[in-house]
């Protein structure tokens, strides 16, 4: 399981975070029911807002597949790591799609005319700017536990570029929401149906995408590799500077010892050769002398 780059709290989740976190309910007599685990955070169908989580169940018998169950964003809490469901079954399970959001995602106008069908998933949509650029997918969201409102996105380019370049941090004052027109392919769904009708396109091929502020260009990839060699050679140059710097005085002093001791050694040796040379000649004169003297006797 992937790890979130976030710091949790009471007040503050994230999409990675919450994802493959096992999921259980207590009945009246306290007893603990495993209903499966956390599959992906809902979204609003336009606001940048998580409504809720998809819960997947096992399969029964391990052959016949069970549909993933909603659940809203005030219908769980966090206990010893996992997700623990509210006693009130009205606000998870098949039931809980005829309730209304929790209060305070949509004003009043909308809460009659909220549908469930129309919410995204955000995990792995694309990231694109008013202007049309893109900027990478969506990877991590950190959200408000109490307002549901979304605080950051991270932006990822795939695991080996995100490991080696890092990642985009975009904060909430830059994200638009979910729009259609652009982006990934969207499967099927009766929103994707709704919304085709409504463009009046009969383009099977749907496309959609998070809407981000363009301002989201300029900001900077942290925590890559790159980066952090970048740095790293360059507290490595600076170390090595200063070393330089460090050991160039005691060189310097230690060139100038080792040549005044070099010419006080080559004086000795040119006093020593001297003496030596003397003496040889002294030995030589003495040798001719007495080899003059014997040739004349």
């Amino acid at each position: 399981m992937v790890s979130s780059v976030f710091e949790h709290n009471v007040e503050q989740l994230s999409t990675r975070f919450l994802k493959g976190k096992r999921v259980f309910y207590c009945d009246k007599q306290g007893r603990e029911h495993r209903v499966g685990k956390v599959h992906m955070c809902v979204f609003h169908p336009e606001k940048p807002l998580v409504m809720g989580l998809l819960v997947r169940r096992p399969d029964l018998a391990f052959m016949v597949h069970r549909s993933d169950i909603f659940v809203w964003r005030d219908a769980f809490s966090i206990e010893d790591g996992r997700i623990k469901l509210s006693s009130d079954r009205l606000r998870w399970g098949k039931k809980a799609l005829k309730q209304a959001p929790p209060s305070g995602d949509v004003c009043e106008d909308d809460a009659v005319l909220f549908d469930y069908e129309k919410c995204v998933l955000w995990e792995g949509m694309p990231l694109i700017t008013r202007n049309g650029q893109h900027i990478g997918s969506v990877g991590d969201v950190l959200f408000s536990v109490n307002t549901g409102s979304v605080i950051q996105v991270v932006a990822t380019q795939g695991a080996g570029t995100d490991a080696l370049i890092g990642t985009r941090t975009i904060p909430a004052n830059l994200l638009v929401g979910f729009r259609f027109g652009k982006g990934a392919r969207l499967r099927d769904s009766a929103a994707s149906n709704q919304s085709l009708t409504q463009n009046g396109s009969s383009d099977t091929e749907l496309l959609g995408a998070i809407m981000i502020d363009d301002a989201a260009e300029q900001l900077e990839e942290a925590g890559g590799a790159a980066v952090a060699l970048g740095t790293g050679v360059g507290k490595v140059q600076q170390r090595v500077v200063q070393n330089v710097k460090d050991i160039t005085p005691p060189l310097q002093d230690a060139t100038k010892t080792v040549a005044r001791e070099a010419t006080k050694a080559a004086y000795k040796g040119a006093q020593a050769t001297q003496q030596q040379l003397k003496r040889a000649k002294g030995m030589f004169a003495a040798f001719k002398e007495e080899y003059e003297k014997a040739s004349r006797d």
